[in-house]
């Protein structure tokens, strides 16, 4: 099991890490999801010892670790950069921390052959880093990293430097090794693809806060708040800004912004969370609102705009249809080539999500 809880850390001002806390069951694979500077490689650093907290603990296997060397905790890291010697064969990078921990050269051979014939790697123990592809170096650094047998396994945006073919082999590489070792592992990335793919559980992370944590479908379902709703999910959600005009046990009437006469009607929606007056942020996923002709949709008893066709990207069996209406730009996915142009598009308002405009967070 590893915890950590209520770490901060900031540098020279700037917060990389603001009260986070997390706790990860053993052999638990969690996928680090966020954008650039969110303080994702911060927070693995200072799990892995190799930078202290201005405040919080870390707890490995219920032992407060805080104070201890990167040394003394058994966590393995692989890094972006693969940083392999390109002096010493793939056998001397792979054994290189048994020897500092001054192993018997026999037991190193027996490990290093083990954990060769695993990854497949063992007609390379004899080359040079500067003699690998891509994917051939990032097992030789996975295996570096395994050879130890360490409690935890972490790893920071590994595959980054691989072609997309490559990193999409080897992503099922990595998910086949930690369920065969069944270690404890943090996939620090930015890919959401990567994270879905990969996570038995993705925490979402966003200027140094945990924003959300649970499996790929809970977070894609029922997303927390707004920046959850449009990170995850591609394409992103869309997030139209309305106003509160009616709120009873029946449902809320929601006045869309820039949008004049038609409302949308949610039903069920009860409780004291809403008030008249309310911003709200009405979410919508692209597969949620339907693209039609002009007309198509009738006296549906849903909410129908007027929109432009601006672009269209994709191929079959899906597209995404780029389309500006009176309450902004809308995404919409359709399995038929839209024609760019005037059309029309329905707003499934049963399928739609509520947030509170100013918090950000999602109404249940």
């Amino acid at each position: 099991m590893l915890t950590a809880r209520r770490l901060s850390k900031a540098f020279s001002g700037t917060i990389a890490l603001d009260d986070f806390s997390l706790e990860l069951t053993t052999g638990e694979f969690l996928v680090l999801l966020g954008p650039s500077g969110c303080g994702k490689t911060t927070l693995i650093r200072v799990i892995a010892g190799l930078e202290r907290p201005d405040k919080g603990e870390v707890f490995l296997a219920g032992k407060n670790c805080t104070s201890l060397t990167p040394q003394e905790r058994n966590i393995a890291m692989v890094f972006q950069h693969f940083a392999l010697y390109p002096h010493r064969t793939v056998r001397a990078n792979i054994e290189y921390p048994l020897r500092m921990r001054g192993q018997s050269p026999q037991l190193r051979a027996e490990k290093v052959e083990r954990i060769t014939a695993f990854l497949g790697i063992s007609q390379l123990v004899e080359r040079k880093p500067g003699d690998l592809s891509g994917g051939e170096a990032q097992r030789v650094a996975l295996a570096r990293a395994l050879v130890r047998e360490p409690s935890c396994f972490l790893l920071d945006e590994p595959l980054s430097n691989l072609d997309a073919q490559l990193r999409v082999r080897a992503r099922a590489e990595i998910k086949r090794i930690q369920r065969n070792l069944k270690v404890t592992t943090i996939y620090v990335t930015h890919d959401q693809e990567e994270a879905v793919a990969l996570g038995d559980r993705i925490a979402i992370m966003n200027k140094g806060r945990l924003v959300q944590v649970g499996t790929p479908e809970e977070l894609f379902r029922h997303p927390a708040t707004t920046f959850v709703a449009s990170f995850l999910g591609r394409p992103p959600m869309n997030l139209i800004s309305g106003t509160v005009v009616h709120h009873s046990d029946a449902g809320s009437v929601i006045s869309l912004e820039n949008v004049r006469g038609p409302r949308v009607t949610f039903r069920g929606i009860r409780g004291n969370k809403i008030s008249d007056g309310q911003r709200m942020c009405v979410g919508l996923r692209p597969d949620d609102v339907l693209l039609g002709e002009i007309g198509t949709f009738g006296e549906c008893g849903e909410l129908t705009l007027p929109v432009e066709v601006e672009m269209v990207e994709g191929l079959e069996p899906d597209f995404i249809a780029h389309c500006q209406t009176p309450a902004g730009a809308i995404l919409v996915r359709t399995r038929a080539r839209p024609i760019i142009g005037s059309a029309s598009i329905l707003l499934q308002s049963t399928k739609a999500y509520l947030f509170d405009a100013e918090t950000g967070k999602r109404i249940e």
